[in-house]
C-alpha cells in the first residue's frame, strides 16, 4: 500500500486521516448507495460506469480499513525500529466471527467471513456461517446464495463446527436453522479445501423454509367432527384474531339457502353445485405482524422468504419471512400502494400507488431506483411478464397499457374505456391479459399487439379480483356483489358458478393444485371453495374490517391482510370425504 494509494483513497471517500471507523463505515455506504448498479438498470452505459466505480470504492474501503485499524494485518510484537508482522489466515477471520456472533454483533461477523473467503474461496464453513448470518439480518437472497455455494462445497449440514452449532441451539435468531443440526455434535473441521462436490436438488432443499406440519388435536378432532353429515345446515368455527389459533366456543350456524343466494339476487345453479368430494378447514397458524398501518398491498419473492407490504401512507415495508421482522422500509409513493410484485432474479421490487406512479426499488440495499407515471387517476393493478420484458398497468382512468420493463418506455395501450379497470391478469404465456372492469364485464386483450380478443358478459356489478389456476386453463372472478365464479381459459365459458358471499369479494387465490379456491370479502371473512363442485367448504371471521390481499406462500399456507393493520397466517387442511 503506497502513501499515494492511502492519499487517493481518502479523497474518494472525502474524510482525512483522523477520521473515526463509523465515519468511514458511513461514508462507504453513501457512496456504495450512490454507484450500486442497481440503480442504472436499462441504462447500459451508466450500468459500466457504475460498475467501474463501485470497484474502486471497494478497493479505497479495504486500503482505508487496513490502514485504520489494521483489519487485514495482527500487530504481535513492536519496538522503536521494526514492526513483526504475521498475515491474517482464513481461519483468523473465521473465529473472529464466531465470537462477533456469539456477542450478536451479525454484520460485523459477516464482514469477517467474507475477509476469509476473500483468501480462501473454496471456504465452505464461511460461505455457510455468512449465508446464516444475512438471513438472520433480512438479505434473504444473499444468504441463499450463500447457502447454495455452501452445499455445493459439500457442507449440507451444521456438523463441522460445535461453536456454531452451540450459537444455533442457543439464540432464538438462527431458530429458523435449527433443522440443519445433526443430534450428536461433531468437531471442527472441513476448512473448504476439498473438491467441489457433485449435489442433486434432494441435497439442497434443506435451505428451503421448512414446512410446519404440526396441528393441535384439539383441530384434529374438531376436523373429523360431523364429517359424514349430511344435513342441509352445517356449522362453522370462527377463529377470533384477538386470539391467535385459538377456536370460539360459539359455533355459527349457516344456512345452504343462503349462501347459494347474495344480496344481488344471484342464485348458484342447483344443477351446477355437485356434492363435494372432500372437506376443508381453515386454521390459524400465527399473527405474521399485528397492529400496523393499513395494509393495502401484499407480496412475496419467488421463494417465499421475502415479504413486502404496502400501506395506505404510501409507505412500503421488507420482512424476513422466517424471523417476521422488518428490515426495511421504502418510502416514496404519495398515495396509497395499490400493489407489488418482486422481479424472478430476487434484485427488484415493483410498486404502484393512487399518486399513478410505478416505481422500482432495489432489494440489496432497500434503495430507490426510479419512477415514472403510468396513469392519470392512479394505478389499480399491474403485472410484470419477466419471460417478454414487459410491465402491464391498469388504470383508474380505464386505460391498460404495456411498458417496456428496461426503458420504462410505454409500447402501446391495450384497452382504453370510460370505466375504472380494477383488477388485471397475465395468461401463463404473458400473450393474453385478462382485465375485470368495473362495468362487470371481463376482457381478453392481446398483450403484444393490443386490442381486444374477447369480451365476457360476465357480471351485472364490479369485478373487484381475479385469479389464475395453477395450471392456467381455468381462472376466477370475484364482484362487489359477492359473486364468484370460475371460467375456461381461453375460451371464457363459464365453467362453475360458486356460492356466493354476501359481501364484496376482494380478494382470491388458488390453493392445494387448484382444488380449492380461497376468497375474502370485505366483512373480513375468508372462505375457502372446491373448485370441482363449487361448494363453500369453510368460512371464517378472519380480521375485524376488509381484506385487502390475499397471498398463497405454499399450497397449503395462505397469507391474508386486511384494513385492521394485521397479517395472518393460515394453514388449509383437506381430506376426502369418506
Amino acid at each position: 500500500m503506497s502513501m499515494d494509494d492511502l492519499r487517493s483513497s481518502y479523497e474518494l471517500f472525502g474524510l482525512r486521516p483522523e477520521s473515526s471507523k463509523q465515519d468511514l463505515k458511513d461514508a462507504y455506504k453513501r457512496l456504495a448507495k450512490q454507484w450500486h448498479p442497481d440503480r442504472f438498470v436499462g441504462e447500459q452505459i451508466n450500468v459500466s460506469i457504475a460498475e467501474e466505480k463501485i470497484k474502486a470504492i471497494n478497493a479505497a474501503y479495504e486500503v482505508l480499513k487496513a490502514h485504520h485499524e489494521g483489519s487485514n494485518q495482527f500487530f504481535t510484537s513492536t519496538d522503536v525500529k521494526t514492526v513483526k508482522i504475521h498475515r491474517a489466515s482464513p481461519q483468523d477471520y473465521y473465529e473472529n466471527a464466531k465470537r462477533l456472533a456469539a456477542l450478536g454483533q451479525y454484520r460485523e461477523a459477516a464482514e469477517e467471513l467474507s475477509s476469509a473467503i476473500k483468501i480462501q474461496p473454496k471456504y465452505a464453513g464461511a460461505y455457510q456461517f455468512r449465508g446464516m448470518l444475512f438471513s438472520v439480518l433480512g438479505f434473504e437472497h444473499r444468504g441463499g446464495s450463500d447457502l447454495k455455494q455452501a452445499a455445493l462445497l459439500g457442507i449440507l449440514r451444521i456438523d463441522y463446527d460445535d461453536e456454531i452449532a452451540d450459537i444455533v441451539r442457543k439464540n432464538s435468531d438462527f431458530r429458523c436453522f435449527r433443522n440443519l443440526l445433526k443430534t450428536e455434535p461433531n468437531h471442527k473441521g472441513n476448512f473448504g479445501d476439498e473438491e467441489i462436490s457433485k449435489t442433486n436438488h434432494s441435497q439442497t432443499k434443506h435451505y428451503d423454509r421448512p414446512r410446519r406440519t404440526h396441528i393441535s388435536e384439539a383441530y384434529k378432532q374438531e376436523f373429523n367432527k360431523d364429517k359424514s353429515s349430511k344435513s342441509k345446515k352445517f356449522k362453522t368455527k370462527n377463529i377470533r384474531p384477538d386470539k391467535p389459533g385459538q377456536q370460539s366456543s360459539e359455533e355459527s350456524p349457516v344456512n345452504q339457502e343462503d349462501l347459494n343466494q347474495n344480496s344481488s339476487g344471484r342464485v348458484a345453479d342447483k344443477a351446477n353445485l355437485r356434492q363435494p368430494k372432500l372437506a376443508a378447514k381453515i386454521y390459524l397458524e400465527t399473527d405474521f405482524c399485528r397492529e400496523l398501518e393499513f395494509i393495502s398491498a401484499l407480496s412475496s419473492n419467488a421463494n417465499g422468504k421475502t415479504i413486502a407490504t404496502g400501506h395506505e401512507n404510501g409507505t412500503i415495508d421488507l420482512w424476513n419471512y422466517k424471523n417476521k421482522r422488518k428490515y426495511h422500509s421504502l418510502k416514496g409513493h404519495a398515495g396509497k400502494v395499490s400493489h407489488l410484485v418482486f422481479s424472478h432474479d430476487n434484485q427488484i421490487l415493483f410498486s404502484s400507488g393512487f399518486d399513478g406512479n410505478i416505481m422500482l426499488w432495489s432489494l440489496s440495499d432497500g434503495s430507490f431506483i426510479r419512477s415514472f407515471a403510468a396513469h392519470t387517476e392512479g394505478v389499480m393493478a399491474f403485472e410484470v411478464c419477466h419471460l417478454r420484458k414487459l410491465l402491464i398497468t391498469a388504470g383508474g382512468d380505464g386505460a391498460v397499457r404495456v411498458w417496456d420493463l428496461r426503458e420504462s418506455k410505454l409500447l402501446r395501450q391495450i384497452l382504453n374505456q370510460e370505466t375504472t379497470v380494477p383488477t388485471i391478469v397475465l395468461s401463463p404465456t404473458g400473450e393474453i391479459t385478462v382485465c375485470g372492469t368495473e362495468d362487470g364485464s371481463i376482457r381478453f386483450c392481446h398483450t403484444l399487439r393490443g386490442g381486444i380478443m374477447k369480451w365476457v358478459g360476465a357480471h351485472k356489478h364490479s369485478i373487484e379480483a381475479l385469479a389464475f389456476s395453477p395450471d392456467g386453463q381455468l381462472f376466477a372472478s370475484g364482484t362487489s356483489s359477492g359473486e364468484v365464479d370460475l371460467w375456461k381459459f381461453p375460451s371464457g365459458d363459464r365453467h362453475r358458478s360458486f356460492q356466493a358471499s354476501s359481501k364484496d369479494i376482494t380478494a382470491l387465490a388458488f390453493c392445494h393444485q387448484g382444488k380449492l379456491l380461497c376468497g375474502a370479502d370485505q366483512s373480513g371473512s375468508l372462505m375457502i371453495w372446491d373448485t370441482d363442485s363449487g361448494s363453500l367448504l369453510h368460512s371464517v371471521e378472519a380480521h375485524k374490517g376488509r381484506i385487502t390481499k390475499l397471498l398463497s406462500i405454499s399450497q397449503e399456507v395462505i397469507l391474508s391482510a386486511g384494513t385492521d393493520g394485521r397479517i395472518g397466517e393460515w394453514r388449509i387442511q383437506i381430506e376426502p370425504i369418506t
